[in-house]
Protein backbone atom coordinates (compact mmCIF):
# COMPACT_ATOMS: atom_id res chain seq x y z
CA UNK A 1 0.00 0.00 0.00
CA UNK A 2 1.29 3.44 -0.97
CA UNK A 3 1.32 6.24 1.61
CA UNK A 4 -1.07 9.14 1.13
CA UNK A 5 0.51 11.83 -1.07
CA UNK A 6 -2.23 14.46 -1.08
CA UNK A 7 -5.32 15.39 0.88
CA UNK A 8 -8.34 17.09 -0.70
CA UNK A 9 -10.96 18.37 1.71
CA UNK A 10 -13.98 20.63 1.69
CA UNK A 11 -13.88 23.80 3.75
CA UNK A 12 -17.13 23.16 5.58
CA UNK A 13 -18.14 19.61 6.44
CA UNK A 14 -19.76 17.81 9.31
CA UNK A 15 -17.60 16.70 12.21
CA UNK A 16 -14.35 18.46 11.30
CA UNK A 17 -13.99 21.27 8.82
CA UNK A 18 -11.19 21.63 6.31
CA UNK A 19 -9.40 24.31 8.34
CA UNK A 20 -9.26 22.13 11.45
CA UNK A 21 -8.14 19.14 9.40
CA UNK A 22 -5.42 21.18 7.70
CA UNK A 23 -4.22 22.53 11.05
CA UNK A 24 -4.08 19.02 12.52
CA UNK A 25 -2.17 17.64 9.52
CA UNK A 26 0.35 20.48 9.56
CA UNK A 27 0.92 19.95 13.30
CA UNK A 28 1.72 16.24 12.80
CA UNK A 29 5.30 15.61 11.66
CA UNK A 30 4.20 12.66 9.49
CA UNK A 31 1.81 14.82 7.46
CA UNK A 32 3.30 18.31 7.74
CA UNK A 33 4.57 18.37 4.15
CA UNK A 34 1.67 16.48 2.54
CA UNK A 35 0.00 18.34 -0.31
CA UNK A 36 -3.39 19.77 0.67
CA UNK A 37 -6.09 21.22 -1.57
CA UNK A 38 -9.06 22.96 0.01
CA UNK A 39 -12.44 23.01 -1.78
CA UNK A 40 -14.92 25.69 -0.85
CA UNK A 41 -18.29 26.97 -1.98
CA UNK A 42 -17.33 30.51 -0.99
CA UNK A 43 -14.00 31.77 -2.26
CA UNK A 44 -13.85 34.89 -0.13
CA UNK A 45 -10.58 36.71 0.43
CA UNK A 46 -10.73 35.83 4.14
CA UNK A 47 -11.11 32.09 3.44
CA UNK A 48 -8.27 32.12 0.90
CA UNK A 49 -5.96 34.03 3.27
CA UNK A 50 -6.70 31.63 6.12
CA UNK A 51 -6.10 28.59 3.89
CA UNK A 52 -2.73 30.00 2.83
CA UNK A 53 -1.82 30.84 6.44
CA UNK A 54 -2.59 27.26 7.47
CA UNK A 55 -0.44 25.88 4.67
CA UNK A 56 -2.85 24.84 1.92
CA UNK A 57 -1.04 24.17 -1.33
CA UNK A 58 -4.05 25.17 -3.38
CA UNK A 59 -7.75 26.00 -3.10
CA UNK A 60 -10.67 25.74 -5.43
CA UNK A 61 -14.11 27.37 -5.29
CA UNK A 62 -17.45 26.06 -6.53
CA UNK A 63 -18.57 25.46 -9.13
CA UNK A 64 -15.79 23.24 -10.40
CA UNK A 65 -15.51 20.40 -12.87
CA UNK A 66 -13.49 17.20 -12.86
CA UNK A 67 -11.15 18.81 -15.39
CA UNK A 68 -10.63 21.80 -13.10
CA UNK A 69 -9.90 19.58 -10.09
CA UNK A 70 -7.41 17.61 -12.20
CA UNK A 71 -5.74 20.87 -13.22
CA UNK A 72 -5.39 22.02 -9.60
CA UNK A 73 -4.02 18.62 -8.54
CA UNK A 74 -1.45 18.77 -11.34
CA UNK A 75 -0.36 22.24 -10.22
CA UNK A 76 0.55 20.71 -6.87
CA UNK A 77 1.76 17.23 -7.81
CA UNK A 78 2.73 17.34 -11.47
CA UNK A 79 1.10 15.67 -14.47
CA UNK A 80 -1.29 12.79 -13.83
CA UNK A 81 -0.94 9.79 -16.06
Amino acid sequence: MQPVQMWISVYNKLGIDGRALLSALRADRKFAKMAFILLTGCLSKKIVQRAVQLGANNYLGNPFTAARIKQEIELVSGPLT
